[in-house]
């Protein structure tokens, strides 16, 4: 299921079915979602709540950013990154697993970053709960996957969403993060830049396919969970112009299999088949290096 931002009054009203079907699918790697759509989630689950109580009036301790709160440490952060602000969004491989953000606090529409430095960052956990909303962390959990997004601003406030946008300046995983009563500490050079798996790729013909030069992920997901039916997987980056010109190397070189089949203005489109499936991929090039490519696999 691809997430997409919603209005302010659409996010109301579906924000606690989208939170509920997003975790009992299982969200890890395979599932990104974009920062927009992750924070967008995260208001609209604080948005969903406020019905039988205000969600910003949350127990002094869990809303302080400390207490009660575990705390993930970041280490080893690049120094071009100190003062600038990161926000973290985890996940567990088990589905019992509820959805992990890592942010300072909330306060109405408005969700306050954690401020890095001296290389470091302590990023104050919260969880999921059972009623969709996010609550302090204190979980002792093994093999969690951790995205880390940094940005140029201190906060996201969704009253101005639609004038207001994050600069999204670098995003970072750590997988197998191990948390002991809500608290962990990963170093920045134990993490790696977030790209599709190589599983994830090889579904759709793509195997082999190598991250893109300069390539930022944005979002990736499926527009179908059918095993019999065409199978769809989107995906979003940003880059520049040496980002295009990788992805088309790729399609072009005779040993993966792929063949032009036509092109119009701002897309190619390519093809080929194996004994299990027929696949088809659009590269699409939009204004300002925006980028995507949409596969769909259709068995035999």
């Amino acid at each position: 299921m691809l997430h997409k931002i919603k209005s302010t009054a659409a996010r109301n009203h579906t924000g606690a079915m989208e939170a509920e079907n997003h975790v009992k699918h299982g969200a890890n790697s395979k599932s990104l979602m974009s920062r927009k759509n992750f924070l967008g989630l995260i208001f609209c689950l604080v948005a969903a709540a406020s019905v039988s109580m205000s969600a910003c009036n949350k127990d002094k301790d869990d809303e302080s950013g400390g207490g009660k709160n575990g705390i993930l440490t970041i280490k080893g952060i690049p120094t071009e990154y100190n003062g600038k602000y990161v926000i973290i969004e985890g996940y567990g491989n088990d589905e019992a697993f509820s959805m992990l953000s890592g942010h300072q606090r909330e306060s109405g529409e408005t969700q306050y970053f954690v401020k890095i430095s001296g290389g470091e960052a302590k990023v104050p956990m919260w969880r999921l709960n059972n009623s969709f909303k996010f609550v302090a962390y204190t979980g002792n959990d093994e093999d969690v996957s951790l995205y880390v997004e940094i940005f140029n601003e201190a906060f996201y406030d969704w009253s101005s969403s639609l004038t207001f946008d994050l600069d999204l300046i670098m995003d970072w995983v750590f997988e197998e993060v191990e948390f002991t009563n809500g608290n962990a500490t990963v170093n920045w050079k134990d993490g790696k830049t977030r790209w599709v798996s190589d599983e994830d790729l090889a579904e759709f013909g793509l195997a082999g396919m190598p991250k893109p030069t300069g390539a930022r992920l944005t979002s990736y997901g499926w527009w179908s969970s059918s095993i019999t039916a065409p199978r769809g997987m989107n995906i979003s980056f940003e880059g520049h112009a040496s980002t295009a010109q990788s992805v088309k190397s790729y399609f072009e070189n005779s040993n993966n299999g792929w063949t032009l089949d036509k092109e119009d203005e701002t897309s190619k489109y390519y093809k080929k088949e194996d004994s299990n499936a027929k696949y088809d991929v659009e590269f699409a090039e939009y204004k300002n290096f925006d980028f995507a490519l949409k596969a769909v696999r259709t068995p035999r």
